[in-house]
């Protein structure tokens, strides 16, 4: 992954801030942000005001819940008028901010002095092709593109890095454990034994699988070994809505959990171990496992969870998302951010 020279020199959040309105006002054509999942994206409060004030149009892409817009609640406190161009594609806004999903923005007409493109705040989609084309579409001549996501979009001079901020903790890297054995009938002893010192441990554990019938294939197993593990085993398959057994596990002390759903954005699973059984599959391209793996580094406590890729063989996948983890680590370490 290469990181511009320009990024060693960010330190903190207000001179990243800076740093995004100083390219803005030189009319920089295309920006990355490399960053890490469930960051804030208030670093472009500042770089939004002033394009607004200046009578600039601006289109934010993020594939947040309609509702739950990190960067439209921030905005909104500063008096920001906010427009979300949903399914009928309402008329956009010459004075305020203009929110769009990636679906919605492949049919806007319009182009914006400003559009920014958050790959950060909720489960990553689509492939960094898919994001540059987009922005591209979206993008007025002379506008400025921003592509705020985990990896490098443009082939730009423009590449910044935004720090970590976990209390001076590294974000948590996964180890791979590939075995033999076929993991839809039987598990390696040391997985069974990560399970229980977890449970010990007093922490959760969420097992992600790739299907309906993985979740069912590791559920009934584990659920053989509920006197040696936990009576708090439960799984929860993908189905769009929060379901009684997630519920119950989030109320649970030490509880274990098998899913498929990878979104679930607003419910705290801050703190936990993570699990990615199958991880070779093809369901877990590389943005995806950082994004899972993210779920062990969100708290804030210096108590964090571990993350565990179990795999017949490595695949390329595996590697690129350990190697993500690792690089954005080591420019918080460069950058003065980590306390190891």
């Amino acid at each position: 992954m290469f990181i511009a020279k320009e990024s060693k020199g960010i330190t903190l959040k207000e001179s990243l801030e800076e740093k995004l309105l100083k390219y803005f006002k030189a009319k920089a054509c295309n920006i990355n942000i490399i960053s890490f999942f469930y960051n804030t994206p208030r670093i472009f409060k500042k770089l939004i005001l002033y394009a607004l004030a200046q009578k600039k149009t601006v289109l934010y892409i993020t594939n947040e819940n309609v509702n739950d817009v990190f960067l439209v609640n921030i905005l909104r406190e500063e008096g920001v008028i906010c427009n979300y161009l949903g399914p009928q594609l309402t008329t956009s806004l010459k004075s305020g901010l203009n929110v769009v999903n990636h679906n919605g923005a492949l049919y806007l007409d319009e182009k914006f002095d400003l559009v920014i493109y958050d790959d950060i705040n909720s489960m990553p989609l689509y492939n960094k092709e898919c994001i540059k084309k987009l922005l591209e579409s979206c993008c007025a001549d002379y506008g400025t593109m921003i592509a705020y996501s985990v990896e490098q979009v443009f082939t730009s001079e423009v590449t910044l890095f935004q720090c970590p901020n976990n209390n001076g903790k590294p974000l948590i890297e996964p180890r791979i454990i590939n075995t033999r054995i076929n993991v839809n009938e039987d598990l390696p002893l040391v997985v069974y034994d990560y399970l229980k010192w977890s449970i010990i441990s007093n922490k959760k554990v969420v097992i992600y699988v790739p299907d309906d019938k993985k979740v069912d294939n590791i559920y009934n197993y584990l659920i053989n070994f509920k006197d040696e593990l936990t009576k708090n085993i439960f799984s929860y398959k993908s189905c769009g809505k929060k379901h009684e057994s997630l519920t119950k596990f989030l109320a649970k002390a030490k509880a274990i959990m098998v899913t498929n759903c990878f979104e679930n954005s607003d419910v705290d699973l801050t703190g936990i171990n993570v699990m990615v059984f199958f991880a070779e599959d093809e369901i877990f391209n590389y943005k995806k496992l950082v994004y899972l793996s993210s779920r062990a580094s969100r708290s804030k406590s210096l108590e964090r969870g571990e993350v565990i890729f179990l795999s017949n063989e490595l695949s390329e996948d595996m590697d690129n998302a350990k190697d993500i983890l690792r690089e954005l680590n080591k420019r918080a370490w460069e950058a003065g951010f980590l306390n190891l």
